[in-house]
């Protein structure tokens, strides 16, 4: 084995995770052809090709090397907006 990809998909999401390769699959390219299989036949019918975060410390660091390298297959950076919501209320024993 040179790569591999764990995929999730819902039906219009295709999310990849836990991408790893060996050496040897660095060298050959194989991440890079099993991405590509992966976009362009598997799940080429979704709407979305995700392939994950690219930031650290809870997603208030860019890692620009993980970053530069899911452009290198195409993708694009989108920003994800974090809320929280206290929906226990304000007398909840939480809050004392």
């Amino acid at each position: 084995m040179l790569g591999g990809v764990v995929m999730y998909a819902t039906d219009i999401v295709a999310h990849s995770q836990y991408i790893a390769t060996t050496t040897e699959g660095r060298l050959t390219g194989a991440l890079s052809a099993i991405l590509d299989h992966l976009i362009e036949e598997i799940y080429s019918d979704y709407r979305y090709f995700d392939l994950g975060i690219s930031t650290d410390q809870s997603g208030t660091y860019l890692n620009p090397g993980l970053q530069q390298n899911k452009e290198s297959y195409g993708a694009r950076a989108v920003v994800y907006d974090f809320h929280n919501f206290d929906i226990a209320g304000a007398s909840s024993p939480l809050h004392e």
